[in-house]
């Protein structure tokens, strides 16, 4: 009998598409260039390790990161209220140059995978709106963050065995894995596990909160491994700004124009003068039942993982804007393998 470990990501890709979870979690391959939502979401968090990792440690300024910004010439240090304290600016800075240096490091490796130059144009385009929501959230958020909420552990990974939800026994050769955010608590939420979302509208969340998963795995792993059941699971959302080509009629014929883009500065103006919201942190609760549902949803994705059966293709709009492996997906061509996919070490690097 095989070994098995199961992370919420591949779960949530067998559901979604067989074919997919065989390519990737089953032959290994991955990307040689990363998807652009995952790396800039990447960077995100990244960012945010550093600043939710750091709350209770003064930072000293002679410790922050030299590196200039790759794309954006901006003094980050413009942006930091002017009554902040000197720790909290220095936090700011550090986190600021976190997210850079790692977008800086994804750059550097699509170029040298022969990405086009409107390949990393596109990148930077994705990077630059997630910067300004990350710049706008510290801003508002971080300080009353710095004040209110004692952090226990940053992107702390947990490694449990799957449990039969029926017999209470461990399933044979089968574990489960994954890597929470944050777990911390504060005084209005008590014990809470935290996971952090780059969205573009707040409703890709909010519309399947009831239903997400991934928080009621976390939530779970650190009732079974500390002993406390959290009282809260909290999706953290980081709305990325958005532009949107306004349609008018031309005065010389009936034909519907688009106007020019705005420039980056004005869509970030606009959005804070429209009263857009750049955040929005939504607890849930997770009781007993929601562990009883997610082990019977363990057990079902080992049992099918651990068939053979035919890995369909469920073709469906993801296939478009979400999904690395289209290029090979139907016809398999060892070129185009070689040339776009390389092949992992371990079926969850991404742990690593």
């Amino acid at each position: 009998m095989d070994q098995i470990a199961l992370t919420h990501s591949e779960m949530a890709c067998l559901n979604e598409c067989p074919r997919r979870h065989e390519l990737c979690y089953e032959r290994l391959l991955r990307p040689r260039v990363e998807n652009i939502r995952l790396s800039v979401g990447s960077a995100g968090h990244a960012a945010l390790a550093v600043f939710y990792g750091n709350l209770d440690v003064p930072s000293a300024h002679s410790e922050i990161c030299d590196r200039e910004a790759v794309y954006d010439p901006c003094d980050p240090a413009d942006d930091i209220p002017s009554s902040a304290s000197k720790t909290f600016g220095d936090l700011f800075l550090r986190t600021m140059h976190a997210f850079d240096n790692a977008i800086h490091e994804d750059v550097r490796a699509c170029a040298g995978h022969g990405c086009s130059a409107s390949d990393i144009e596109d990148r930077l385009t994705k990077a630059h709106g997630t910067r300004a929501a990350l710049r706008n959230y510290l801003t508002s958020v971080g300080p009353r963050d710095l004040e209110k909420i004692v952090t226990h552990s940053i992107e702390q990974t947990f490694h449990l065995r799957a449990l039969n939800p029926v017999t209470r026994r461990p399933i044979p050769m089968a574990w489960i894995d994954g890597r929470i955010d944050i777990t911390g608590s504060s005084d209005d939420l008590g014990l809470f596990v935290m996971d952090h979302k780059f969205m573009d509208s707040f409703d890709e969340v909010t519309n399947t909160m009831a239903l997400d998963m991934q928080l009621t795995m976390y939530a779970y792993a650190v009732a079974r491994e500390t002993g406390k059941f959290p009282n809260h699971v909290v999706h953290n959302i980081i709305r990325k700004p958005r532009h949107k080509r306004k349609e008018k009629k031309s005065s010389k014929s009936s034909k519907i124009v688009a106007e020019p883009l705005q420039s980056y500065e004005e869509r970030i103006y606009s959005l804070i003068r429209d009263g857009g919201e750049w955040t929005a942190r939504i607890p849930a609760t997770r009781n007993a039942e929601h562990f009883r549902i997610l082990e019977y949803e363990i057990m079902s994705a080992i049992q099918r993982k651990r068939s053979k059966q035919y890995r369909w293709r469920n073709v469906g709009m993801h296939c478009n804007w979400k999904c690395s492996y289209k290029d090979i997906c139907i016809f398999e061509n060892p070129i185009i393998e070689k040339r776009m996919f390389r092949t992992a070490d371990t079926a969850h690097e991404e742990l690593l």
